[in-house]
């Protein structure tokens, strides 16, 4: 695929919101590496605003003009230079514990053809994924038991881009040549290969606990859809949100209106700000939200969190503020797991539903925690909104209070000694606004639910627990997994718990002092907890029948 060259330079930055009590401080996380999709991710400043609006403000990347080149293919990656590069920055930088990996669409759209048998292209493809698979060897050899996003590509719009232009001036575009390339593909033989392309990455990795791949080449038709009519063949329209994810359409192209628009053409290839915003959002929704909490987290319970009321209401949806006289509190339900730890810091991620009125989000929040339930049971009761709880503080809010988007709330120190193993409600109200109230999802989705996360005092933070030597065998398993820690050291089985991918609890067996049974959960990604000694451990398994 040609080069677009930019005359931009290039220095990664990062943003965050706090209110005027609290401070914050950010640390690179995220690597970034790979193509031109990573290069515009870098020129977007994509990964650091969708971190913010997730509510992970104190996480931003780094990547350069090495680790982030437009036009670049596997086989670049394979070369010293950049290999040392990325060395050298994994090794500078010990708080990155993810890289964000985008390579191999450039390989692809450059080397195959529409006459191509499919043999022919699996043989690109398979060298293709065999570089693929030494890069993603040499990260890992670098730092051993680093995590990997590979990002993935969307449908591309030749046919559409270029096939509405004027005879004479479709030869002239920048892309004119790599369709030329091609054939000339339809949307449907292109998108096949790029499916095919996708699917083969994803069984590569799938049993791979340090490597995710989210195939999501339809993305762009389910976030933006197709709002005028398609201007070549198969033509139409189709509303946003309406398309099958993870494929969507594979008859139609990304819209037009993703593509990015440059002024004097518009891309076949290369996504908009917005495509790229909207893409690792994606990623964070599937990957990173989760990913980036620290030692423990829990999702609110949907049957047991909602919103009590000064006028003895009880709600389901999840409401701060007051309307018509009625103030309201929301009230979180969650299940800790954890064991006797010190906890270091706490924080509540809420996803903003909807802002009536002023947004008092900033200066106007308060939280009161107790350690069980507020009422007499679990579930809401009208005298919740007026219970007294183990302590009562003002939080530091972090992200971007707007709607769609997740704050942080950090709880103050005095609130930490009460959060302990078992069932945790926090009520969150804001006491003195009037005629303003602020609506949060509520648990109904675990993707977008309300979570708790904790950090730990005494032990390996997070972005550690990628260092500690531990191994967990068979993986994939159909039911037992061997732990195998350092020094033949003894687990503790107390903090033993398995959660699946959101962070709920899941039950298991346990086999004896060093293996588990989970042969009755689903197939499927899960997350092993556990520690020994002053370390602590998470790792991903996949079960499978």
């Amino acid at each position: 695929m040609k080069k677009i060259l930019l005359g931009v330079l290039l220095l990664t930055q990062f943003s965050f919101y706090s209110n005027s009590q609290c401070t914050e401080t950010s640390e690179n996380r995220i690597l970034l590496v790979g193509d031109s999709w990573a290069f515009f991710m870098n020129v977007d400043q994509t990964i650091s605003k969708v971190m913010k609006d997730w509510g992970h403000s104190n996480y931003t990347y780094y990547t350069d003009l090495v680790l982030s080149e437009n036009g670049a293919e596997t086989d670049d990656f394979l070369l010293p230079a950049k290999q040392q590069q990325i060395q050298d920055k994994l090794l500078e930088f010990p708080s990155i514990n993810i890289v964000h990996l985008s390579i191999g669409g450039n390989d692809v759209l450059g080397g195959w053809n529409v006459n191509f048998t499919p043999q022919q292209t699996d043989s690109i493809q398979d060298a293709v994924l065999g570089r693929l698979d030494s890069l993603v060897t040499f990260i890992k050899s670098v730092r051993p038991g680093i995590q990997i996003l590979w990002s993935g590509y969307t449908y591309t719009n030749f046919g559409e881009v270029i096939g509405t232009l004027p005879t004479l001036v479709q030869a002239n575009h920048p892309f004119y040549s790599t369709w030329q390339g091609m054939g000339f593909p339809t949307f449907t033989q292109l998108n096949a290969v790029q499916n095919l392309f996708t699917d083969r990455i994803f069984n590569q990795y799938s049993a791979d606990p340090q490597v995710t791949v989210i195939p999501a080449t339809g993305l762009m038709q389910y976030a933006f859809g197709q709002t005028v009519p398609l201007g070549v063949a198969p033509g139409g329209t189709y509303p946003a949100f309406t398309v099958p994810m993870p494929y969507g359409n594979p008859a139609y192209p990304s819209p037009k209106t993703t593509m990015r628009d440059y002024g004097l053409f518009r891309d076949c290839f290369h996504l908009s700000a917005a495509g790229y915003y909207e893409m690792v959002s994606n990623h964070s929704r599937k990957f990173y939200h989760k990913l980036l909490m620290d030692d423990v987290y829990a999702t609110a319970t949907f049957n047991e969190s909602g919103t009590v009321t000064s006028l003895n209401n009880i709600l389901a949806d999840q409401y701060v503020g007051q309307e018509n006289g009625e103030s309201m509190s929301s009230i979180f339900s969650f299940d800790v797991q954890m064991a006797n730890e010190a906890i270091e810091k706490a924080s509540v991620f809420l996803r903003i539903d909807e802002i009536t009125g002023t947004n008092f989000l900033t200066s106007g929040l308060e939280v009161k925690l107790k350690h069980g339930f507020f009422g007499a049971q679990s579930t809401l009761e009208a005298s919740d909104f007026s219970a007294s709880g183990d302590a009562t503080a003002v939080p530091c809010v972090f992200g971007t209070d707007a709607v769609g988007k997740w704050v942080r709330l950090d709880l103050p120190a005095n609130l930490l000694p009460f959060i302990q193993n078992g069932k945790i409600q926090i009520a969150l109200s804001a006491p003195g606004v009037s005629a303003s109230k602020v609506k949060f999802t509520d648990a109904s989705d675990p993707e977008l639910a309300p979570v708790l996360n904790l950090k730990f005092s005494g032990f390996v933070s997070a972005a550690d627990l990628a260092k500690s030597e531990a191994l967990i065998y068979p993986n994939p398993t159909t039911g037992n997994v061997t732990i195998q820690v350092d020094n033949g050291a003894n687990l503790i089985l107390s903090d033993l718990f398995v959660t699946d991918v959101t962070g709920r609890k899941v039950d298991f067996k346990i086999v004896d002092s060093s293996s588990i049974d989970i042969s009755g959960l689903p197939e499927g990604m899960y997350i092993l907890n556990f520690a020994n000694k002053n370390e602590r451990h998470s790792k991903k398994i996949l079960k499978v029948n």
